[in-house]
């Protein structure tokens, strides 16, 4: 019996040699489809639009008569006068077609370094350096004192101490703020105010509150239709690279003072993950704000700029046991400046490009341009559109079917490494270890590749470079790489083929609504049998009710709060965020 096993052992090691030496040459290969500085995603179109200055981009909004909102101004730390370069602008004729009429009104000047603006309806709102602004008159002759004050920052004037990108919700605003830092980045100093690293909420009537903390420099945020707001944060102390993440009530998202200094208010708080990590220098180093695709092919995942990298991201998230954690994909570059800070969709479809001038080691060279992105048509790429866990492995689907004869377990190669928040500056992340992928299985319509993978561990970032896989049609891979961020493993075996979708067309057959002194209310109007489901944003079920045909339902919890809606039939969801 000793014998047969040493031969077991023997076969046994041979197999995974050689997968070894597979994943090994294709992770020692050269990037290949990464995309070229001058690459333009092939689904979309680049144009600068000719402003007639340049402008510093700290906020970005539209109008509802599709004019554009420019708050611009200073970004260095010591400045804490106004400024004739800090502005908010009206700008006109950036979505026409050929931008040969365009005109700038200035509303408001004199600010000391805006970072966000936030429109609601025709009103809009700017977060300064000082203070929350309203803007009184969207057509004001002179900008000077064409503002309002709702409510000043604690501390707002201390180095770093920025509110960032503004958001509107159900009567609230939301926003990040800078955690408490030194010259060069360290943490080493007390937190400002109890506010240090949190992200606020609070109302016109300057009412403000802590709703989450732990952020470091959150240059980046903004909501989705469903209301998940996301804040990019930046790399330094206690955050050995940049992230993703979704803001929860209560939650910490790591950013400490360091010891023996006073500790922030959030750091007793439960601690949650990034719903992704972006590896410092090769995929982010300052991260401006991100943004939700609305529609099209990418529908539902988020882009994300960089002050100091190339071009634009894209993020794809998976919901694991009712948590979001996401895969990362590059998107588009063609931009000549790379200091990416702000964006927004227009009114016209297209996607508005912001950026920033050069400061420190960001490369915006002193040209800050401005772009127009926009779907061309009948434009298309091959590439991966999402990756999400399954049992064991992962699912990884594409935009198009693949060539099946190009497919094998030796077309993968992943590694994974973990990021451990440490005090010294960008310190923490872990050592690769390459994980081998023993089996590779294409689904019937072609799309999505499930793989098995051996080895993986959760709270790891896992590195995934594809070979030369084909599509159908013969076409070549736009882009080979992605880094999913694997807080939670799915136990389920499942392939996204056999997932339910989510948010089909269902317009005029699940409607809601809150009726005065009894809450909120869904009326379903389905044909046949459905189930209405409450859950918290932990994922929990708080209530399940099922039905069949027509029927209306109250929705109402024992604890007031934020809440989802889940009606689910056949197949399909469609999932709504509520305030009880």
């Amino acid at each position: 019996m000793g014998a047969g096993m040493e031969r077991k052992q023997g076969r046994a090691w041979g197999v995974l040699g050689y997968a070894s030496a597979l994943i090994g040459a294709l992770l020692a290969r050269p990037a290949g489809a990464r995309i070229a500085d001058d690459m333009v995603h092939p689904a979309w179109e680049v144009k600068e639009i000719p402003m007639p200055a340049k402008y510093r981009s700290m906020g970005l909004g539209f109008l509802p008569d599709g004019k554009m909102v420019l708050a611009t101004g200073y970004v260095e730390d010591g400045k804490t006068d106004p400024g004739d370069e800090s502005n908010i602008l009206i700008v006109s004729g950036v979505t026409d077609p050929a931008m040969d009429n365009i005109k700038v009104a200035n509303v408001g000047t004199r600010y000391i370094n805006p970072s966000g603006v936030v429109i609601v309806g025709s009103t809009i709102y700017v977060s300064d350096r000082d203070a929350f602004y309203q803007v009184l008159d969207n057509a004001a002759t002179s900008p000077t004192g064409n503002r309002k004050k709702i409510l000043a920052w604690p501390w707002g004037m201390k180095w770093h101490q920025w509110v960032f990108c503004p958001m509107y919700l159900q009567g609230k605003f939301y926003a990040p703020y800078s955690g408490s830092i030194v010259g060069g980045g360290p943490s080493n100093t007390d937190p400002s105010s109890e506010y240090s690293g949190a992200f606020l909420k609070w109302d016109l009537a300057g009412n403000l509150e802590k709703f989450a903390g732990g952020l470091r420099s959150p240059n980046g945020a903004n909501i989705d239709p469903d209301g998940n707001m996301m804040v990019a944060d930046n790399q330094g102390s206690w955050l050995p690279s940049s992230t993703l993440a979704m803001m929860k009530p209560g939650k910490f998202y790591g950013h400490k003072q360091s010891p023996p200094f006073k500790p922030n208010f959030a750091e007793t708080l439960p601690y949650e993950p990034p719903v992704a990590w972006y590896p410092h220098g090769d995929v982010r180093s300052s991260p401006g704000q991100p943004i939700y695709v609305p529609t099209g092919t990418y529908k539902g995942q988020w882009l994300q700029g960089d002050c100091n990298g190339n071009g634009l991201l894209r993020v794809a998230l998976d919901k694991v046991n009712g948590s979001s954690q996401g895969a990362v994909f590059w998107f588009s570059n063609g931009m000549k400046n790379s200091a990416i800070n702000r964006l927004a969709w227009g009114p016209d479809g297209s996607l508005y490009i912001a950026t920033v001038e050069h400061m420190g080691n960001w490369p915006g060279q002193g040209e800050m341009p401005m772009y127009r992105m926009s779907p061309k048509a009948g434009g298309k790429a091959f590439e991966m559109l999402a990756i999400r866990s399954i049992k064991d492995g992962f699912d990884v689907e594409f935009t198009e079917a693949v060539d099946k004869a190009t497919v094998s377990q030796a077309s993968f190669a992943l590694k994974q490494w973990q990021y451990v928040r440490q005090s010294g500056y960008g310190e923490g992340k872990g050592t690769e270890q390459t994980r081998a992928v023993t089996s590779a299985s294409v689904s019937a319509d072609g799309k999505v590749v499930s793989i098995k993978v051996t080895g993986l561990v959760i709270d790891r970032l896992t590195y995934f470079k594809l070979g030369a896989i084909k599509s159908a049609t013969g076409g070549s891979l736009f882009d080979n790489e992605a880094w999913y961020t694997m807080n939670q493993m799915n136990g389920e075996a499942t392939s996204i083929a056999a997932r339910p979708s989510r948010d089909p067309d269902w317009a005029g057959r699940v409607q809601y609504g809150r009726e005065p002194g009894h809450g909120w209310w869904a009326e379903i109007g389905l044909a046949g049998a459905y189930t209405v489901s409450l859950r918290d944003l932990d994922g929990k079920v708080v209530k399940i009710l099922s039905g069949s045909g027509p029927g209306r339902f109250r929705l109402d919890a024992a604890v007031p709060g934020l809440y989802l809606m889940d009606v689910s039939q056949g197949g399909h969801s469609f999932v709504r965020k509520l305030a009880l």
